[in-house]
């Protein structure tokens, strides 16, 4: 059984990969057809629909009762999101770059980012009304991030019909990625089930890495061919989308306030990565391999840092 699982794992990452590849191709021509920017299609489209399984878990966890799982996931792909998702396309191909016109609006991202998880953490519980107010936060983010250039827009019918093409093949990738990475994590869980881990452990550590296997695949396609806004828009806009959506939804339908209070002490990981990422984008307008190196060294810390906590 386990052997079995093992190769369901194997074959569900050869799907995400090959998915990948076409989410990041239609993405491109999607972006072209609507006149907006590739950054904006990885913030809002790429972030929300790779953030499904996040969205999906928090959801399935909270009906079983298990709301540590949920808060554990949040808070570890937002991490993965950040360290992960930017780092190892930048130790693979070697760097990932800001483009000038994008810097500003990663940096406000990551500050949103930073204080959302910040102040959850120190107030240690979310009612439904604090929820509300996080979901109407990435709103007006969105709406700030708003490219769009209605001279750029297509105006020939068939040329929107195309688009129209475009968009369904791009929903099908997307929907393969999520499929498969959820089927990769319930394989990996299923090996994992003769283990004494706790749900909050497991939540941040396994589930984080799992759920956030789409970001990674689409990211290290989009790296490989150049789209280095797509890249960037996915990784930040799947971070917020986390911490904002998915926290929030679970905050408003949870029968009682989310407790946060055993996840306090990643606070310290939560600052230490949004920091380094903050000061990359801003000094040195890229990741280098470097500057990977010790992403994916917080990273690895703060998983440790779980299972000692744990």
């Amino acid at each position: 059984m386990i052997i079995l699982s093992f190769l369901g794992i194997l074959f569900g990452f050869a799907v995400i990969w090959f998915s990948s590849e076409w989410t990041v191709k239609y993405a491109g021509r999607l972006a072209l057809a609507m006149g907006v920017s590739p950054f904006f299609i990885g913030i809002f489209l790429l972030g929300i629909a790779t953030s499904l399984p996040e969205l999906a878990v928090a959801l399935t966890a909270l009906l079983r009762g298990a709301t540590d799982v949920s808060v554990g996931n949040v808070i570890g792909a937002n991490l993965t999101d950040l360290a992960l998702v930017p780092g190892i396309p930048a130790l693979i191909v070697g760097s990932l770059v800001v483009a000038n016109s994008d810097r500003f609006k990663l940096l406000f991202m990551l500050l949103m980012s930073l204080v959302v998880m910040c102040s959850v953490l120190a107030v240690g519980v979310i009612t439904p009304w604090m929820g509300i107010i996080i979901l109407g936060g990435y709103g007006f983010l969105m709406w700030m991030l708003w490219d769009e250039h209605p001279e750029k827009m297509i105006e020939n019918d068939g040329d929107k019909e195309n688009s129209v093409l475009v968009a369904l093949k791009l929903c099908v990738s997307v929907a393969l990625v999520i499929i498969a990475s959820a089927v990769s994590v319930s394989l990996a869980v299923k090996i994992s089930e003769a283990t004494t881990i706790g749900l909050g452990v497991l939540g941040s550590t396994l589930f984080a890495i799992g759920t956030t296997l789409p970001e990674i695949a689409i990211n290290i396609t989009a790296v490989r061919k150049g789209e280095h806004g797509i890249a960037w828009g996915n990784a930040l806009g799947s971070a917020v989308a986390n911490c904002t959506v998915v926290l929030g939804v679970l905050s408003i339908f949870s029968k009682v306030p989310v407790d946060l209070t055993d996840f306090r002490p990643t606070i310290i990981f939560v600052f230490a990565i949004h920091a380094l990422l903050g000061l990359m984008v801003f000094r040195s307008k890229k990741i280098t391999r470097a500057g990977a190196f010790v992403l994916l060294g917080l990273f690895v810390a703060y998983i440790g840092s779980q299972f000692v906590i744990g």
